[in-house]
């Protein structure tokens, strides 16, 4: 009898392009079998600060360069999933260009575990206003 461990999350990411090929949209979809799926969509003038260390973060992860300039859907694994997730999950509601470049690095910049451990903290209460204050310098 073969011994099969819990299934674990799996994220599917999208990057969407506008017709000159510049990055118009992400997607974050995380798929669960013990939780409801939940997709985040970042776009507009938030996206722009948030490209580069997106980006940065999912080449060092092992994203094909294809799957970044295609159309289509990718899987993501544990990590980076749960990175990106919180990366577009912690600028979502934040309006200031530098303070969402900040926390967009800060997210990228971080090492699997501590990710890990903001990902677990975000959906408590008071986790994604600590990290955001953590990552911006106290600014508002």
């Amino acid at each position: 009898m073969s011994r099969v461990g819990p299934r674990r999350d799996e994220w599917v990411c999208r990057l969407e392009h506008d017709a000159g090929g510049v990055v118009a949209a992400v997607e974050i979809e995380r798929r669960s079998a013990t939780a409801t799926s939940r997709t985040l969509r970042l776009d507009g003038p938030q996206l722009t600060p948030v490209l580069e260390p997106l980006v940065a973060l999912l080449q060092r992860s092992g994203v094909d360069g294809r799957q970044l300039t295609g159309s289509g859907a990718f899987t993501l694994a544990d990590p980076p999933g749960p990175q990106v997730e919180l990366l577009i999950d912690a600028v979502r509601p934040v309006r200031r260009y530098e303070r969402v470049r900040g926390i967009a690095h800060g997210v990228a910049e971080m090492s699997t575990e501590e990710a890990t451990y903001w990902h677990a903290r975000a959906h408590r209460p008071g986790g994604l206003p600590a990290l955001r204050t953590l990552l911006a310098g106290g600014r508002r």
